[in-house]
């Protein structure tokens, strides 16, 4: 609908005018679908804005053409996040405390390193490129993607199990720095991994 895209885009009296202008330019990018969710082609470039959610569009984007960049906010989840990024998606030294509202596929690279995140619940069930969750407070891997076609990165976290890994990492596992040393053979007991 055409009229709730013009009204959504006059909504915004009273907010930053890059906030505003930024809005402007996703919105005039959407295409409206048969669910009523939308497509949005192209990037979303929506890093200081001082975002405390991602559904300040006002729709629900299904796909993303391309990447999402959100670094320098202030969220705490992912809700309002497209559900298919057909690139990469950014959202690493964040604030996060969940991976709540994540999308369920990323093609490229889902980068969420340098959070508050003490859990994986949530992530994408496929990520095409690298999968980076170091530098948090991870306890478990409960919630981690099924495949990542790249690296699997989850060093500097508080891991004492491997329990709830991908089931597939095509690229190299990377886990240094937690609370338990894991071996080689640790990993392959987990997950069918590329390199090691």
């Amino acid at each position: 609908m055409r009229e709730l895209l013009e009204t959504l885009i006059k909504v915004s009296e009273g907010e930053s005018d890059k906030l505003d202008s930024v809005r402007k330019e996703i919105l005039s990018r959407a295409t409206e679908n048969e669910d009523g969710t939308y497509d949005v082609k192209g990037s979303m470039d929506l890093r200081n804005l001082g975002l405390e959610s991602l559904d300040f569009l006002g729709i629900t984007i299904k796909h993303l053409t391309h990447s999402i960049a959100c670094k320098g906010n202030n969220l705490k989840d992912l809700k309002g996040a497209p559900q298919f990024v057909h690139g990469d998606f950014f959202c690493h030294e964040q604030g996060l405390t969940s991976l709540e509202g994540a999308p369920s596929r990323v093609s490229g690279s889902f980068m969420v390193y340098r959070n508050d995140l003490s859990s994986l619940e949530g992530s994408p069930k496929y990520v095409g490129g690298n999968f980076d969750c170091s530098n948090n407070s991870i306890t478990s891997l409960e919630g981690s993607p099924d495949q990542v076609d790249g690296n699997f990165v989850c060093g500097d976290n508080l891991l004492t199990s491997l329990e709830g890994a991908p089931k597939i990492v095509k690229g190299y596992f990377q886990h240094s720095g937690n609370s338990a040393n894991f071996t080689n053979e640790d990993i392959k007991v987990v997950t069918d991994v590329g390199k090691l």
